[in-house]
C-alpha cells in the first residue's frame, strides 16, 4: 500500500498542492513583545486520549505489509495525530487512516525523457528523510487547522513564536526536530526525530526553562511521554535541529 501511494507523479495540468514557501515564514522577533514572557507559562496539553505510539502494534494496521515500514517512520504523522485528536472536537481518525490521507497529495517530480525534472512535485513521505513538514502542514490544513513553519532558529525562538500565537487568542501546538538522543545526553544522536512541543515555561528572567513534550515514541521518551516538562538544561546539547512547525485553531 506505501509504495502504490507513492508511485504517482504531478502531472502536467495538475497544480501542486503546495510549494517550498507555502507554509514557511520568518518568526517573531519583535523585542517589546520580550517584557511578556517574565514568569510566563504557555501550554495546550496533549489530549492523551488520542496518544498512540508509533511502534504499537495498533499503529498503521490499515497498511498490511508495510505497516512495520510504517511504525519506523512514523514520528511525524503520529505527532500530527496527536495534534488533530487535541484541536479538533470530533476527530476520530486512527494514525493510519491519517496517514492514508496525507500520502494521497504525495506526488513524484515529473521528469522529462532525459530524466531532468520538469515539474516540481509534493512529496508527502520517503524512507531516507521521514515526513516532508510541509506535507503534515498541508494535510492539518484539509481539517481547517491552520499552520506554518520556521527554520534556521533556537528553542527560545520557538518559545516566543509559540506564545505570539497564543497572543492572538488561539490554541497552539508544535512538532520539532530533535535528535533521538535529546533527553539522554549520554548517547550519541543517531538520527533525527519529530515530536510534540505543546508547552514552554520562562523564568523570572524572561529565559526559556522548560519545554512540555509529547513523544510519539515511548522508548525514545526515557520517561513519561505524554505532556511532560523537560527541563533545557537537562536536554542533550545542541538536539535541536533549528526546525518548527506550529498548529493553530481558534479558541
Amino acid at each position: 500500500m506505501l509504495d502504490r501511494l507513492r508511485d504517482r507523479s504531478i502531472s502536467h495540468d495538475e497544480l501542486p498542492f503546495w510549494n517550498n514557501t507555502s507554509f514557511l515564514k520568518q518568526p517573531n522577533i519583535e523585542k517589546r513583545f520580550n517584557q511578556k514572557l517574565i514568569s510566563r507559562t504557555f501550554a495546550t496539553p496533549v489530549n492523551p486520549n488520542f496518544y498512540i505510539d508509533q511502534f504499537s502494534t495498533n499503529a498503521f494496521i490499515e497498511f498490511d505489509g508495510s505497516s512495520q515500514t510504517m511504525r519506523e517512520h512514523g514520528c511525524g504523522i503520529v505527532s500530527l495525530h496527536h495534534i488533530l485528536g487535541t484541536l479538533i472536537e470530533g476527530y476520530e481518525n486512527t494514525v493510519g487512516e491519517l496517514a492514508a490521507f496525507a500520502l494521497s497529495f504525495h506526488r513524484n517530480d515529473l521528469l522529462n525523457m532525459e530524466g531532468r525534472v520538469i515539474k516540481k512535485g509534493t512529496p508527502v513521505l520517503a524512507k531516507n528523510i521521514g515526513w516532508y513538514h510541509d506535507a503534515l502542514l498541508h494535510t492539518a490544513s484539509q481539517f481547517e487547522v491552520k499552520g506554518h513553519r520556521i527554520e534556521g532558529v533556537e528553542l527560545i525562538d520557538v518559545a516566543k513564536e509559540y506564545a505570539s500565537i497564543v497572543n492572538v487568542n488561539t490554541r497552539v501546538l508544535s512538532i520539532i526536530s530533535v535528535k533521538d538522543n535529546y533527553k539522554r545526553p549520554h548517547l550519541n544522536g543517531d538520527s533525527s526525530h519529530l515530536v510534540v512541543a505543546s508547552g514552554f515555561k520562562f523564568n523570572f528572567r524572561g529565559n526559556l526553562s522548560e519545554i512540555m513534550i509529547t513523544d510519539p515514541n515511548v522508548h525514545i521518551s526515557n520517561g513519561n511521554h505524554i505532556n511532560e516538562w523537560v527541563k533545557i538544561d537537562r536536554m542533550a546539547p545542541e538536539s535541536f535541529l533549528k526546525k518548527a512547525m506550529f498548529f493553530y485553531t481558534d479558541k
